[in-house]
């Protein structure tokens, strides 16, 4: 996924801003008009998500012009913002911004930033969403494990035996291991780099699936769908990991 890219165009910037937020998962739209209390808007790009039963939107527009934008275009947005009953309001702009605009804009709900500080702060939100996603599903399939050997082992005790997994459920094991290793050794990781897969079922290193990755967030993108193959795989496999 490439960031910061040179803007050619009014519409180049409306479509890779659109571009940005539709790959961090809101709900997006271009040239949107939207209905509010006083009457209605037409907006460059409208981007919503529904979290917890509750709606959110944020208002984006994207200023491809020759000079810094003035106060009275964040007077502007921030009525709108208002008046729609919308979150946030965001001006993207290619020249930057005007002291009486960044004044105005201090402490409210209206963010200004030019399309390289728009794109990174995109690439640092979807990074820090996709590492949620691989963490919340290891600990998805680490939990019912990790129970499961708890229960062994304490029927075992009871026994005076001592349980250990079969050698299906020590791949498991370390699977988990070697996907929470990768996460963790992200931040010292230079790119571009290798992906190297990480298999369920025992394979030669030369077998092993290396992928190119040019950022982090490519690079995680890759070991989310290596941790969803190997909990398909290792589904199939359930009854040899969970045997008792």
């Amino acid at each position: 996924m490439e960031f910061s890219p040179t803007i050619t165009s009014w519409k180049d910037l409306e479509i890779k801003v659109f571009s940005l937020l539709k790959g961090l998962g809101y709900k997006t739209k271009r040239n949107a008009r939207i209905k509010g209390v006083r009457g209605k808007h037409q907006v460059d790009v409208v981007a919503s998500f529904e979290f917890g039963g509750l709606f959110y939107s944020v208002i984006v527009e994207c200023k491809y012009w020759n000079c810094k934008v003035k106060k009275a275009q964040v007077a502007t947005l921030s009525s709108v913002v208002s008046d729609i009953g919308a979150e946030k309001g965001i001006i993207i702009s290619i020249k930057g911004f005007q002291k009486g605009a960044l004044e105005l804009a201090k402490n409210s709900n209206i963010d200004l930033l030019t399309f390289d500080e728009f794109a990174k702060k995109a690439e640092k939100t979807l990074e820090k969403a996709l590492r949620h996603q691989c963490f919340d599903l290891i600990t998805s399939l680490s939990t019912p494990f990790y129970k499961f050997h708890a229960k062994m082992s304490d029927n075992a005790h009871k026994m005076n035996e001592f349980w250990v997994p079969t050698e299906k459920g020590f791949t498991f094991l370390g699977g988990l291991a070697m996907f929470e290793m990768k996460l963790k050794d992200l931040e010292d990781k230079q790119f571009p780099c290798y992906y190297v897969e990480v298999p369920f079922h025992e394979r030669r290193d030369e077998e092993l699936e290396r992928t190119e990755v040019k950022n982090r967030v490519d690079y995680i993108k890759l070991l989310l769908h290596n941790i969803e193959k190997w909990k398909e795989a290792a589904e199939s496999d359930y009854n040899e990991i969970f045997l008792e």
